[in-house]
């Protein structure tokens, strides 16, 4: 199937204009598909029984205004698959470059918003209510303890991770953010469990989060228990910091987890609107790369034609070398001719019928190499033909 776009508005005009069935049927697609993409996208559809009413010329509702889209989602939504990650044709230059994507709503406003979403969250003193990514973490905590508690030689391999007070209290503040960004419409999953790293993700845009103890330096840097929440760093690996919340000297951030999720979820914004940005960086420097290569393209092309005209015109004069020499050749065979007739006549040895035989063949082979009698001057060269059928 063919890659088709359209906006959350154009969406929202189509599936509020005809019952689904009959939209998804015009678009080539199953009309349990177009729905969930039509709900992933966060635009309404008609109730159940809309049309039925319609049809009874009963009273419906209108279609609603677009909401917003969600949180790090593109307001794009594609059917087929996607070229992005294939490889990339040559760019049409003919056309004019891709305007730079424009957001209508400013961050101020996204923070706003995502303020409304999240609302007022907590810290809770257990983990009874755990978001499912930290019950992943919590259930192979047990299964560790289990694995330990059965084993006549119990490994250290094996011992549970999370059960000091410090390990505890990170638990704690993973879930907060995972149940606070959740309720902004974010998915929060487990990438790593044995640190563990959380990813928070819009439909087109993701972060990881940790929380790890403050790297602190100086001789009571072991014994200090504050702790950071981090995004965008993944444990030995070479991610950069995006954002980063400590325990400020005369408190915990547990009292800063409001914050810390809504500013997750307007990073999540960010780096949706920084990554478009770069795709139409890209977009723009492959146009430039196309363009170039279709200049120098063009340049090899008038280069191999340049060349090819020279030697075509190289061949003519070379023919018309040759044409010379045949026929300064046929000119001599024939007044050698007529000079062996005239030496015979004054002093005749061989039969007049030999000579003639041989005048005859010596004639005749003056006649085939004379390119004016066999036409030869006249004969075209290859290219010529091909300059012709070009229009040259």
């Amino acid at each position: 199937m063919a890659v088709r776009t359209f906006s959350r508005q154009q969406l929202l005009d189509l599936v509020w204009s005809a019952p689904m069935r009959s939209v998804a049927a015009e678009l080539g697609l199953s009309d349990v598909g177009l729905k969930k993409a039509v709900v992933k996208a966060g635009i309404p559809i008609p109730p159940q029984g809309h049309w039925n009413r319609v049809a009874a010329g009963k009273k419906a509702p209108p279609k609603p205004a677009l909401p917003p889209r969600k949180f790090g989602a593109s307001d794009q939504i594609q059917f087929g698959s996607s070229p992005w990650y294939n490889a990339q044709p040559d760019y049409p230059i003919d056309e004019p470059p891709t305007p730079a994507p424009e957001f209508d709503e400013p961050l101020e406003a996204v923070r706003r918003r995502a303020e409304k979403a999240v609302g007022k969250i907590a810290v809770a003193r257990d983990l009874k209510a755990a978001h499912p990514a930290i019950r992943q973490i919590l259930a192979d905590e047990a299964a560790r303890a289990e694995k330990v508690r059965a084993s006549r030689w119990p490994s250290s391999w094996d011992q549970p991770r999370f059960t000091a007070s410090l390990d505890q209290r990170r638990l704690r503040l993973l879930n907060a953010i995972c149940l606070g960004v959740a309720k902004a419409g974010l998915k929060a999953s487990l990438w790593r469990k044995e640190f563990p790293v959380i990813s928070i993700a819009g439909d087109d845009a993701s972060v990881p989060v940790i929380v790890q103890k403050m790297v602190m330096k100086g001789k009571n840097a072991e014994t200090d228990t504050r702790l950071s929440i981090i995004a965008g760093m993944i444990p030995d690996q070479s991610e950069r910091i995006l954002r980063r919340w400590d325990d400020p000297p005369d408190g915990k951030l547990e009292a800063l987890i409001t914050d810390v999720a809504v500013d997750l979820v307007v990073l999540i914004e960010e780096r949706f609107r920084a990554e478009r940005m770069r795709r139409h960086e890209w977009r723009l420097e492959h146009r430039e790369q196309c363009i170039e290569k279709a200049r120098l393209a063009r340049l090899e092309a008038e280069r191999k034609e340049r060349e090819r005209r020279e030697a075509l015109e190289q061949a003519r004069i070379d023919r018309l070398l040759h044409d010379v020499d045949q026929l300064q050749k046929a000119q001599l065979i024939r007044h050698y001719v007529a000079e062996v007739g005239r030496q015979l006549d004054a002093a005749p040895a061989p039969s007049a019928e030999a000579f003639k035989e041989w005048s005859g063949w010596a004639l005749a082979q003056a006649d085939r190499i004379d390119p004016v009698l066999n036409g030869s001057f006249l004969e075209r060269i290859e290219d010529e033909d091909l300059d012709d059928e070009n229009g040259a």
